[in-house]
């Protein structure tokens, strides 16, 4: 196959990749909100998401072979402590972005 061929499979991958994507992240709202009116409360959903991505993120570590380096950064306190702040942040975005959802803010939450 010509070099044309490859780059144009590529692409179209990219493209379907990138569509995926998009309705995903436009499906997550809708996920929100049906977990919101079951009774979860904002933090309950993000407690949720965080207990269901860790391990999938554990599983993508190891199995790119960097649980060194993860053992290494709890081994340095500065690093561990930027990381813990990172998390916060993110997390604290997270939960406004949950919130404004399930208050029927959509618009204003994604353009936040």
């Amino acid at each position: 196959m010509s070099a044309d061929g490859a780059a144009g499979g590529s692409s179209r991958q990219a493209v379907v990749a990138g569509l995926v994507c998009y309705i995903l992240w436009g499906a997550i709202p809708v996920l929100f909100i049906v977990i919101g009116r079951a009774g979860a409360s904002p933090w309950e959903i993000l407690g949720q998401r965080a207990m269901g991505s860790a391990p999938w993120a554990a599983l993508l570590v190891f199995a790119a072979g960097q649980g060194g380096q993860v053992a290494a950064a709890f081994r340095r306190p500065k690093t561990l402590m930027l990381l813990a702040l990172s998390a916060a942040f993110i997390g604290s975005g997270w939960a406004v972005y949950v919130w404004s959802v399930n208050n029927g803010r959509n618009l204003e939450a994604s353009l936040g």
